[in-house]
Formats: structure tokens, C-alpha cells, sequence
């Protein structure tokens, strides 16, 4: 068995919590006070009024804007983001988002969701209880999510589009698109429910006269038709018969995409990726936290949360697991707890742990 070498990690005197209306922040905050830090040993930072971080709803998004740079990198902004750098974007939550995980998964330690919540709570009933949950600077900890920048993957010759080109973080409701032929592209969590929430309005207006695409890497495993040989995305659903899958986008040339296998599209006004975001890097030194292979943070403990080269700076929630986010928010903190109860040195492990 190999023990890590560990580097010591002073105590706790003060703390600074950057993004502290979120789930990972208020987990940061409540876990700090549970192990007897002082109220005024914490100063927590939020950019919005509210707490519920990415949870909280901005009923109007804004036009979502693309801005190519001189080295073709693709920014997408909204106007008064364009002209006010310090104003919030728009979250990434839209009209019908429900959790993908049961409440029991999105809950706190001691601190279940209401009776009467759903199985699978919506954003409005997440943001209720993070706001309830809220109210009931030697270490910086850093807690700003990374729901914020959106990625977009490189397509060869997308500068040349000449529809309207959105991302999800943009995306609020299917009236918005009625009447448009679309390309969804991402089927993941967010590209599913885009592309469900387009087929039921499509359904429910009769007649809007569009096409649906939802480009796919590959098609997922599901249950067999009748034939038991061809296999669909959306098993059993009525409206599945309103979207057709396709390839992936290889290239576009002005108005025309072109699909892997050879397939051209003609007929799409809007592409709309739900690909997902990358690791914001707002954090007070834009160096400290580089992105390693598939835009994966390096430089932290095997922890994913102390910065290795100065452990008194931490990150709460960049993990990317298919778990109860509160919770695993609440196990990282755990550590930071730690470091609250005792005031000698807590060992952590070193660099040379980092980047398994």
C-alpha cells in the first residue's frame, strides 16, 4: 500500500466564500458553522440577490449573440452583457427543467425538501429550497460553479451560418422556435428535454409546419421495435415520431449542414447546441486553475478540492458526478471542516497526487 506524502494546510482564522448563493457555497457556509467557525470569521460573496445560484429563473435570457474572434474562437453573449462586463448572464435554467436525480438526491444533510415535493422537484421548487436552506480570508473558498460558459464544439465552417445559432443556457420555451426548422444538437440531459419540449408544442399547435433534428454522437440503447432490429433514441413515446435523429454535424457552408455519412440539411433556420459548458475560470489568480485533458482541472489534490501549490485556496463542486450534487458538495466540505475544528496543521496530499 502507497501513502501519499501530505503537505500541511494551516488552520482556519478566516474565510471567504465566492459564490455563496449556490448549493456547493451554502454547503461551504453551513458546514464552517456546524464545526464552530464564528459568524465573523466568514464573509461569503454572491453575485446575484438571491440564493439558489445556477437554480434561479431569468424568465427573459436575451438574444444570445455570437461574437467570432480573430483566431475564430466563438464567444456567446447577450447585448447587455456585450456592453456591461459585470452584469450576470442568463442561467442555465429554462420553463419546464426538473432535477434528473430524485429530491432524496438533491437534498442536504439534515435538511430534507417540504412534503408534497415531487419525485423530481422542478428548478422553481430547487431555488424555493435552496433559499429556505440559506436562511435557516486566510482560506479563500471558491464556489462559483461552472454552469456559466457555454461550450460550443468546433465545427468547421460554422462562422458561415447564416440562421440564428443559440445554446441552451439561452433557452426558455418551444414558442420561441414555433414555426422554425431546428437542429438540436447534444442529447444529453438538456438536448432531450429541448427536443421534447419542442415535439410536444409541435404536437399541441397542429400545424407549425416545422422540422425537428436532434444530431447525435450515436444512438443510445434502448428498447427494439417490432422488427427487433432498427433502435430509436426515445423508446415509447408519442412524441418521438415529431423528431428524427441524425449524425453528427461534420461541416456547414452558409445555409447547408452537412451530417456525417453524407447527408446534407437545407431545410434548418436554427441551430441550437445543448453541448454543455466549460470550467469557468473567475477565480482571483486566472492562472490558478488550469484545464488538462477533456477540459478537466489539474493542479488540485486527489480531493479535486484544495489547490495543490496553496492549499489555503479551495474549489467546492467541481466534480462532475452522476450523484446527489448537495451531497457530494457536503462531503468535499468535510475536509474543510477539518480544518475548522483544529488549529494545528492538516495534512493534505501533494503535487505529486495531482493529475492521476
Amino acid at each position: 500500500m502507497t501513502i501519499a506524502p501530505s503537505i500541511p494546510l494551516p488552520g482556519l482564522s478566516r474565510v471567504a466564500v465566492l459564490g455563496a448563493g449556490g448549493a456547493s457555497g451554502l454547503a461551504a457556509v453551513a458546514q464552517l458553522l456546524d464545526k464552530g467557525a464564528r459568524p465573523d470569521q466568514i464573509v461569503g460573496y454572491e453575485a446575484r440577490s438571491t440564493a439558489g445560484g445556477v437554480w434561479n429563473y431569468d424568465g427573459d435570457a436575451g438574444e444570445c449573440q455570437a461574437i467570432w474572434s480573430e483566431d475564430g474562437t466563438l464567444l456567446l453573449k447577450t447585448e447587455k452583457e456585450i456592453y456591461d462586463a459585470g452584469r450576470n448572464g442568463p442561467t442555465a435554467v429554462y420553463d419546464e427543467l426538473r432535477t434528473n436525480l430524485p429530491a432524496e438526491c438533491m437534498t442536504f444533510r439534515n435538511a430534507p425538501h417540504p412534503d408534497g415535493t415531487p419525485i423530481f422537484p422542478t428548478h422553481r421548487g430547487i431555488a424555493s429550497y435552496l433559499q429556505n436552506y440559506a436562511k435557516d480570508r486566510d482560506h479563500i473558498v471558491v464556489t462559483n460553479g461552472h454552469f456559466n460558459v457555454p461550450f460550443i464544439p468546433s465545427v468547421p465552417g460554422l462562422n458561415t451560418w447564416r440562421g440564428k445559432l443559440l445554446h441552451s443556457r439561452w433557452w426558455r420555451d418551444a414558442k420561441s422556435v414555433r414555426g422554425r426548422n431546428i437542429v438540436v444538437i447534444g442529447s444529453h440531459a438538456s438536448g432531450t428535454d429541448i427536443a421534447r419540449d419542442i415535439a410536444l408544442d409541435d404536437e399541441a399547435s397542429q400545424g407549425s409546419l416545422r422540422k425537428i433534428y436532434q444530431s447525435a454522437r450515436e444512438k443510445q440503447k434502448a428498447r427494439p421495435n417490432e422488427d427487433q432490429e432498427e433502435q430509436t433514441l426515445y423508446p415509447n413515446t408519442k412524441w418521438k415520431d415529431h423528431v428524427e435523429i441524425v449524425p453528427v454535424i461534420e461541416k456547414v457552408e452558409g445555409d447547408k449542414i452537412y451530417l456525417k455519412g453524407g447527408r446534407i440539411l437545407e431545410d434548418v433556420d436554427t441551430l441550437l447546441f445543448a453541448t454543455g459548458y466549460l470550467y469557468s475560470k473567475s477565480t482571483p489568480e486566472e492562472r490558478a486553475l488550469s484545464a488538462g485533458p477533456a477540459n478537466r482541472p489539474i493542479n488540485l489534490d486527489v480531493t479535486d478540492t484544495f489547490y495543490a501549490p496553496d492549499p489555503t485556496l479551495s474549489f467546492i463542486g467541481l466534480r462532475d458526478l452522476n450523484i446527489g450534487h448537495p451531497q457530494e458538495f457536503e462531503n468535499q466540505d468535510d475536509w474543510l471542516r477539518a480544518i475548522g475544528e483544529v488549529s494545528a496543521n492538516v495534512d493534505l496530499p501533494t503535487a505529486d497526487f495531482i493529475g492521476r
